[in-house]
């Protein structure tokens, strides 16, 4: 039985307290088809190291300069050959060792373009469980994408045609399935954990960047409504100080 290629993509600079957690959770996948791909953006404290240790079960990595998290992802969509692609970058860690296989084996996903599922957060709480809420569902006029970068599988030969727009700096994962979305993809829910994503990512610091990337993929940064909504979200958060 032949199975479908599943690629994963990591992207990390600087990440020797978190980056072997991620790699253990790739190479110990009980699917039998995975290409792991490893991105690294120059590191200089110990992660290229721990890398080294388990190079005989990476498929390909690469350590160089990079213009940022999205450009380091297109590198690693370059170097892509799966039928699905996933991001899981450092910090970031599958939900268990056979999450993949309960993903694709004996599965037939043909004529989606995008699967998606849902993430742990990496702290302990009553929210910590995010249960995926696709843009596309919502009806506010300015939305977030509502699914995570680090749960979705997107085809491969459609995230090779697209890349990311390097001109977003924390929301170009959005606006590629906005993208998909508007010329025809379908998407399709899993409906169960992926992964377990860090919270201390660029996108959760640069709060405000992505607020304002997330106005405008919907048209609406400019608005009167952006800017009460950005005045009450800094108001909020300087409350909470």
């Amino acid at each position: 039985m032949e199975y479908p290629k599943i690629t994963i993509i990591t992207v990390c600079f600087n990440a020797v307290s978190c980056i072997e957690q991620t790699i253990k959770s790739v190479i110990n996948q009980t699917y039998p088809n995975i290409e792991y791909i490893i991105i690294d953006g120059n590191s200089i404290d110990g992660t290229i190291d721990i890398i080294e240790q388990y190079k005989d079960n990476i498929t390909h990595w690469v350590s160089e300069p990079d213009k940022g998290i999205f450009d380091a992802m297109n590198k690693g969509i370059v170097l892509s050959h799966g039928d699905w692609v996933l991001f899981l970058n450092s910090g970031d860690y599958l939900y268990s060792d056979y999450v993949i296989s309960q993903c694709f084996l004996e599965k037939d996903y043909s004529g989606f373009s995008v699967l998606y599922g849902d993430v742990y957060k990496d702290y302990v709480s009553e929210d910590r469980y995010y249960k995926e809420k696709p843009f596309y569902s919502s009806h506010k006029k300015i939305k977030g994408m509502g699914i995570c970068h680090q749960a979705i599988f997107v085809q491969g030969n459609t995230i090779r045609g697209l890349k990311f727009d390097l001109s977003y700096k924390c929301c170009s994962d959005y606006n590629m399935m906005v993208q998909i979305y508007k010329e025809g993809g379908r998407f399709l829910s899993l409906n169960m954990p992926i992964s377990v994503y860090s919270t201390i990512g660029f996108s959760v610091q640069q709060w405000k960047l992505c607020f304002y990337e997330e106005a405008k993929i919907c048209g609406m940064h400019s608005s009167l409504l952006y800017k009460i909504i950005l005045c009450k979200r800094i108001a909020f958060m300087m409350m909470r100080k």
